[in-house]
């Protein structure tokens, strides 16, 4: 009796096994990466002016990049190219403390401000 008791604990210990699932295939770099295509339209009451805010966000492990255009609605052209950095480090479990930097050009790439700030976020 204790034989087959063995038997048939060794039998379904090693039918088991087979039924292991594959080890997950490791992450491509890509996978990694945050890429967005992001967008920002507004239309100020007061000067009566409509502008686009668009381009391209990628970020990993907490840095993100982003090169972004601005689009005047009403002259029909680029009025301004911003760049901008950042690092968001999570301070407490709720708190994120983020610097930056941006630098902005005109269209013709002449240098129109350098900006260097730091952003909190408190969630509740």
């Amino acid at each position: 009796m204790t034989k087959t008791i063995v038997t048939l604990a060794a039998v379904l210990g090693l039918s088991t096994a087979a039924y292991a699932a594959d080890p997950a295939p490791a992450p491509s770099m890509m996978d990694m990466i945050d890429l967005a295509f992001v967008t920002d339209t507004e239309y100020n009451i007061d000067t009566e002016k409509a502008q686009t805010e668009f381009g391209v966000e990628a970020g990993v492990a907490g840095f993100s990049l982003a090169a972004k255009p601005t689009m005047d609605w009403d002259a029909s052209d680029i009025t301004n190219i911003g760049f901008k950095a950042q690092y968001d480090l999570d301070v407490m479990d709720r708190l994120t403390v983020s610097p930056y930097g941006e630098y902005n050009v005109d269209k013709d790439f002449a240098e129109v401000s350098k900006i260097v700030g730091v952003k909190t976020k408190f969630k509740f």
